[in-house]
């Protein structure tokens, strides 16, 4: 049932989403707030399907999750490799890490978005 309701709501997001879009990259007065907004939405939405985590990017937590488990045993593994890409899509060796830093410090000053709490 939960995967039927999944495919529904992705083509009712998907047809008239496209149509959205396009129409408010022609005609929004403030493109690159717009785009900027749908391009941390689609970030947001690639960390709950590559971690499972809700309302963090795909760049805090694979930061989060190289210094938890292989920065402290001095190892380079998917985690290291996949932040050095990121950071790399960037152009920006601390894009990770300032993306975590900024998570955090969000978090604290916004307290009205508890469903946005820290890691479990």
């Amino acid at each position: 049932m939960n995967f039927i309701l999944l495919i529904f709501a992705v083509i009712l997001i998907l047809i008239p989403g496209v149509i959205v879009f396009i129409f408010k990259l022609i005609f929004h007065k403030n493109r690159n707030i717009y785009v900027h907004k749908v391009a941390l939405g689609v970030d947001r939405l690639g960390a709950v399907i590559l971690y499972n985590k809700w309302g963090w990017t795909v760049s805090s937590l694979t930061y989060y999750r190289y210094i938890k488990r292989e920065f402290k045993k001095n190892k380079k593994g998917v985690y290291y490799y996949f932040m050095k890409f990121i950071n790399g899509l960037f152009l920006d060796k601390f894009h990770c890490e300032n993306s975590y830093k900024w998570e955090l410090n969000h978090r604290k000053k916004n307290t009205s978005n508890t469903t946005l709490a820290a890691f479990k």
